[in-house]
């Protein structure tokens, strides 16, 4: 992937929808509350979540079965990560190398290294297709689909079905011709069955989905494979809305999200990124759909071996000596860099760790903040570790985006016959708990839904989290909000810094460095001294383009880290109420 197709999970990438679509669009609109349906007998009372959010796995076992799939045909990688989560599911034995999309596999490499340094050692599995007798204990029989699924798009959604009866059976889905390799006794056979998204979601709505895990769902292309292996090890049911899908299949995959638990993970990803069926959902969209039935998303349809990755403990590192006392406040413009989806758990296990960005050769230089959630400490806890082992004294975490997941504030819970304001306030308390745990001190809230987050907003998360230093506001340019009324203080004396600018509108290029500068100048308020928070969407900006901006900018920009930032605010506060 190139990045004139940037993996940008922010874009809107499809036309706007038809059907119930539509209908979702009209969220957000005050006041307009849409019904839904079978959920809200379920979300009534169910509150009373808290940590982990997600399903953890056991301690993976010291020396992990290495299997190698990168030249294996997509049945047999689907048949194994099956299996790996049925064999997982009781303790972690099974790792496996394969392309989990979006960036290829150049994360797993360091993945398996971090793992090493655990004192985690890996056996390479000569024939992969070999674990299937060796592991002969979990798996009872086969699900046989047919192999030529891919010449009829519309019936590959029996894959998603087959993935959680095969998590419910003890059962792997294979082709009739894999059976002929592995001999295995078949429990069902959906050959000439579950031919369309309808008829998929239907079976699995009335034979399965009453023995499934309801505290998750995934929505995931059938034919996206990596996740499948903590899906089947917890039960979760995928499903996928397509662009080819009937009214009552899309009513059906609703059906599934209105029953999952109230502040449940919605995992996987929107699509946009070229699925086989084409989804029909954009990030927008989703978000509105799941916020209303109090469902939050996690990004993480690229994430690999989390059966394993999640079994880890997740470790604070110990406390860095405190800073050196910082030069009094003066006229100067103080500005803070955000590097943002930090919320994208595939990006952070897959690539963030790359050139562009946490690898940066510049980075360091310059005070940057860097968004992460609390989520990623439950799922890929190492990969987090590393980070905070890694950071620079010019390096500092913010929660990123919306908390836990991505959620809206106004829309969260409004379609459920319950207390939806008991509701948010539990989500709330999930995020402040899971900030404490990950050692986040302050948030970076903003709108990727349309409906923009208000001053009210930050105020409620300031009272929920009183141990917050304080709030960065805004994914990109908050609409409504200029230069000279983007530093505030919530109710309870928390400051905000909103985003007035975010440079970069493509891959960083010889002439992002001036661009950045110009545009940073051009929203800097006219007093001083001054507090300019920078939102940096990251597809479009690296640690060394910061860096040949800030030179440009001059002496009279100081670039701070977000606490630095959050002290200055205060500090001018009690100056200027002398």
């Amino acid at each position: 992937m190139t990045l004139g197709d940037l993996p940008d999970h922010r874009s809107p990438f499809m036309p706007r929808p038809q059907g119930w679509l539509t209908c979702a669009l009209l969220v957000a609109l005050p006041g307009v509350v849409l019904g839904a349906g079978e959920g809200n007998a379920l979300a009534r009372a169910r509150l009373g979540r808290k940590l982990p959010v997600f399903a953890k796995s056991p301690a993976p076992v010291r020396e992990l079965l290495h299997a190698n799939l990168l030249n294996s045909p997509d049945d047999e990688r689907l048949a194994l990560t099956v299996l790996q989560g049925l064999v997982n599911r009781k303790q972690p034995r099974i790792y496996i190398t394969q392309n989990p999309g979006w960036h290829g596999p150049a994360g797993i490499p360091q993945s398996v290294e971090g793992l090493k340094a655990r004192g985690h050692a890996f056996r390479d599995v000569e024939d992969p297709l070999s674990l299937v007798a060796a592991f002969k204990d979990c798996v009872r029989g086969a699900a046989l689909y047919e192999s030529d699924l891919k010449n009829n798009p519309a019936a590959l959604h029996k894959l998603n079905a087959l993935t959680l009866y095969c998590a419910l059976n003890d059962a792997l889905p294979i082709t009739p011709e894999l059976n002929e390799k592995l001999r295995l006794p078949v429990l069902f056979d959906a050959r000439g069955k579950l031919n369309d998204a309808a008829e998929s979601y239907e079976w699995a709505y009335r034979e399965l989905w009453p023995k499934a895990n309801h505290r998750a769902l995934a929505i995931t292309c059938p034919t996206h494979i990596v996740l499948r292996d903590y899906l089947v090890a917890n039960r979760i049911m995928p499903v996928w809305i397509s662009s080819e899908m009937s009214g009552a299949a899309e009513e059906m995959c609703l059906r599934f999200l209105n029953e999952t638990e109230p502040n449940s993970p919605l995992m996987g990803c929107w699509g946009g990124y070229g699925e086989e069926p084409a989804g029909r959902v954009s990030e927008a969209d989703l978000q509105r759909l799941a916020s209303l039935r109090g469902k939050f998303i996690v990004v993480t349809d690229g994430c690999f071996n989390l059966t394993v990755h999640s079994g880890l403990p997740f470790r604070l590192p110990a406390a860095r000596p405190p800073r050196p006392a910082a030069a009094p406040l003066t006229g100067k413009v103080y500005v803070c860099f955000t590097f943002t989806d930090g919320d994208n758990l595939q990006y952070l296990q897959q690539y963030f760790r790359s050139a562009q960005w946490w690898g940066n050769p510049a980075r360091g230089k310059v005070p940057l903040a860097w968004s992460l959630s609390p989520s990623a400490a439950e799922l890929i806890p190492d990969v987090v570790e590393d980070l905070m082992a890694t950071k620079t004294d010019n390096d500092e975490f913010v929660c990123s985006t919306a908390g836990t997941g991505l959620m809206t504030p106004a829309l969260y819970g409004r379609d459920l016959y319950a207390n939806h304001s008991a509701l948010y306030s539990e989500y709330l308390k999930l995020t402040g708990l899971g900030m404490n745990a990950s050692g986040l001190r302050a948030a970076h809230l903003g709108d990727t839904s349309g409906v923009p987050w208000t001053r009210a907003d930050f105020d409620e998360w300031a009272k929920a989290i009183p141990a917050m230093d304080g709030i960065l506001g805004d994914y990109g340019p908050a609409r409504g909000v200029f230069p000279s009324d983007a530093a505030l203080f919530t109710s309870t004396g928390a400051p905000v810094v909103r985003a007035v600018v975010a440079p970069g509108h493509g891959a960083p290029d010889e002439n992002s460095a001036k661009e950045f500068a110009d545009a940073v100048r051009a929203a800097t308020p006219a007093s001083r001294p001054a507090f300019v928070h920078v939102c940096l969407i990251n597809w479009f900006n690296s640690p060394q383009v910061v860096a040949d901006a800030v030179r440009l900018l001059g002496p009279d920009y100081e670039p701070v880290l977000l606490s630095r930032l959050f002290d200055l605010l205060r500090a001018s506060r009690t100056k200027g109420s002398r």
